[in-house]
């Protein structure tokens, strides 16, 4: 029997067959079949056939046991099982399996350092580390909408058919076996518990109460650091039960690959760490301060703190740390052998660098933040805010630019949403998220002192809200009042110290004074 893994990173389980059989079907789940398709047909497959394999499958591979591999490419790696219970993947790994009613149990790995056993799971550890804005399933791009208060969409990945999905409000979304596993968020902006829902929008359910960031939904698990608890590591099954903590560091920057967690420790200086899914083995990496971590086959990415922010990767086993540009970085996501980043020594706009460092490159001239890479697409928020900047697209060959939300620019859809709010502020006078849904309709039609006077509205009726202090300071901003806005922000960072739209609004101001 063959199992085989691609090189993105999705291995193929749940391996199904007949043991007295000189056939095995291979479910092909979470592959390129086209491209995987040729890669066999080239080393010698001789028969593909389709199937209809529940949610999870579109394909199987029928191979002969007979069959030379020797002319496959590195694209992807083959184990060869004899009639033990034994698979030899590359030399590299041994996985010990059994066979029991009918399929292939994993039942122990035995792996060098280098190799990483890696499952499939609901987002990207670049798109993760980036808020989770965006993921994609089929031809459809689910996304969280600023300009509808973080409300859940869809759209086509050529862009039509937009469609909101659900009223609730959240980010770090990502997607398993149809399910839509989100953090909520509340009028403040600040992150509260987990949820999921079907991908339709229907049959939304409350998982847990932890106010949840890098929430990674990877095997049947959800992996997240829990600010409830002084944002250390934890574990919960995707239906809520068997929350379990992982370690006592303040920990952010999460990353989950195989069944190694990655992060840096903020009580040893952002340190890079990383320790097991269990909980085990907690390995300190590196005595760099590690920002914005993206790791991938085995290095790790990120911005190095002691260096100026400047770009670096090291190996996931703490060697050879490397400088890769010169550039002060953030918001970093690592896709297919690229790197893509804000180039904050370009005023924050949008470059690309290869893995080891090569043709670096810069994508446009708009200040780029929130970094989602989905398909042949890259989604980003224009502006240090995810409160209110504008979400677009473009694509990775930098070929074509586009606002995913048409209406983020069309003037009358922003004066209907500035009547609507007005009759909802007239209902609910003492609603203070009215007050700011209203700022925000002003602030896109440019009407900067209406939006001034709604966000001072709102904080006259809740003065912990912390999204109308920094709406606030964006408008005044927009006014030219700087001095003023940083006091905005200030004020929104003494009700939440470490809210990034609020630390990012302050830099801002404070770098132009």
């Amino acid at each position: 029997m063959y199992i085989f893994y691609d090189k993105g990173g999705w291995i193929l389980e749940d391996l199904r067959t007949d043991q007295e059989s000189d056939w095995t079907t291979v479910p092909m789940k979470g592959v390129n079949t086209e491209i995987l398709r040729d890669e066999l047909l080239q080393g010698g497959l001789e028969k593909w056939e389709q199937f209809g394999i529940g949610s999870h499958y579109e394909e199987v591979a029928v191979i002969n046991q007979e069959t030379d591999l020797e002319n496959l490419t590195d694209t992807i790696k083959v184990a060869l099982a004899t009639n033990t219970d034994t698979l030899k993947v590359s030399g590299s790994v041994t996985l010990n399996y059994t066979f029991k009613e009918g399929a292939w149990e994993l039942i122990s790995c035995d792996k060098n350092e280098d190799f990483q056993l890696i499952y499939p799971q609901g987002n990207s550890v670049g798109n993760i580390i980036n808020a989770g804005l965006a993921v994609m399933q089929g031809d459809w791009i689910y996304y969280t909408n600023q300009n509808d208060g973080y409300k859940i969409y869809k759209v086509r990945t050529d862009g039509t058919n937009l469609t909101k999905i659900s009223d609730n409000i959240g980010i770090y979304t990502a997607i398993v076996d149809n399910w839509i596993y989100y953090v909520a968020l509340n009028q403040y902006g600040q992150t509260q518990g987990q949820y999921r829902m079907s991908i339709d929008g229907s049959d939304s359910t409350k998982l847990n109460n932890d106010k949840s960031h890098y929430l990674s939904v990877v095997d049947g698990w959800i992996y997240y650091v829990n600010k409830s608890d002084g944002y250390k590591l934890y574990k919960t099954r995707t239906d809520g039960s068997e929350r379990t903590k992982l370690n006592d560091d303040e920990s952010v920057f999460m990353n989950v690959v195989g069944d190694w967690i990655y992060y840096s420790n903020v009580n040893d200086s952002y340190n890079l760490y990383k320790i097991r899914t269990d909980g085990s083995e907690r390995t300190k990496l590196n005595d760099v301060k590690s920002y914005y971590v993206n790791v991938i086959d085995n290095w790790a990415y990120f911005s190095n703190g002691n260096d100026g922010n400047k770009l670096y990767k090291i190996r996931t086993n703490g060697s050879e740390l490397t400088k890769l540009n010169e550039d002060e970085i953030s918001w970093l996501n690592v896709a297919d052998d690229w790197i893509y980043y804000s180039n904050e020594s370009d005023e924050g706009k949008l470059y690309i660098i290869r893995t080891d460092g090569s043709n670096r490159s810069r994508l446009n001239d708009t200040s780029s933040r929130y970094i989602n890479v989905v398909g042949d697409w890259i989604f980003c928020t224009e502006g240090v805010s995810l409160v209110s900047g504008r979400f677009y697209q473009i694509r990775i060959d930098a070929s074509e630019q586009q606002t995913l939300n048409p209406q983020t620019e069309n003037i009358e859809y922003y004066k209907k949403q500035v009547e609507l709010t007005l009759e909802r502020v007239r209902a609910n006078p003492n609603d203070p998220s009215c007050r700011v849904d209203l700022g925000m309709a002003y602030l896109q039609l440019g009407e900067y002192i209406s939006a001034v006077t709604a966000y001072k509205k709102a904080i006259e009726i809740d003065p912990n809200y912390v999204l109308a202090y920094i709406n606030l300071g964006l408008a005044y901003e927009k006014l030219g009042r700087n001095k003023e806005a940083l006091t905005q922000y200030q004020n929104a960072l003494t009700i939440a110290p470490k809210y990034k739209p609020a630390l990012d609004g302050l830099k801002r101001v404070q770098d132009e004074q």
